[in-house]
């Protein structure tokens, strides 16, 4: 009886061995299909990673440009660098994993990055340091949803941007500009 119940666990360690060895195979399948970069990140601006010699716009998210001003009260608040230092500080010493979701316009790619659990796109629109923008290039509807929702909760708790008065950073890099910047 011994000898069947060692059988049987070593049957099942198999099975569960060639499972994950499958998995994993089709995991490094789809992330060469599709582009996969992973590593530590390099900010170049408040959207923008480099990774593996690579740069990485985030999918569905527009940030201030790194020299783009905002104004609370009356006072400048150079916002661009603001949100680049909080991208900074949430991907300092953590591995960032992108998956290729497409082209930039900008010459780079979009993709879809996250530190473990956590998509940096979600991060920057809950902490209110980007907008919605370009969610067609969102694979995901139900993200889509997500992101605009996220947007929402930090207008309403006035999070960051949200609190500044500022020009949308499609709109700054076309030419608008606050009174005054």
């Amino acid at each position: 009886m011994n000898y069947l119940v060692n059988l049987y666990n070593t049957f099942l360690a198999l099975v569960f061995f060639l499972l994950v060895l499958t998995q994993s195979s089709y995991h490094h399948a789809f992330a060469n299909e599709y582009g996969f970069i992973g590593g530590k990140a390099d900010v170049f601006d408040g959207d923008t990673l480099y990774i593996d010699g690579k740069t990485v716009h985030l999918e569905g998210v527009d940030a201030p440009e790194l020299h783009q001003k905002c104004i609370l009260g009356n006072k400048w608040i150079d916002c661009g660098r603001q949100v680049k230092e909080a991208l900074i500080e949430i991907t300092k010493g953590q591995t960032v994993h992108c998956y290729q979701r497409g082209k930039d316009p900008e010459d780079g790619i979009l993709g879809y990055c996250r530190i473990g659990i956590k998509n940096l796109s979600m991060w920057l629109l809950y902490n209110g340091f980007a907008f919605t923008h370009n969610l067609e290039s969102v694979s995901l509807p139900k993200r889509r949803d997500d992101y605009k929702s996220l947007e929402k909760q930090a207008q309403e708790a006035q999070r960051n941007m949200h609190r500044y008065k500022y020009v949308y950073p499609w709109e700054w890099r076309n030419g608008k500009r606050l009174e005054g910047e």
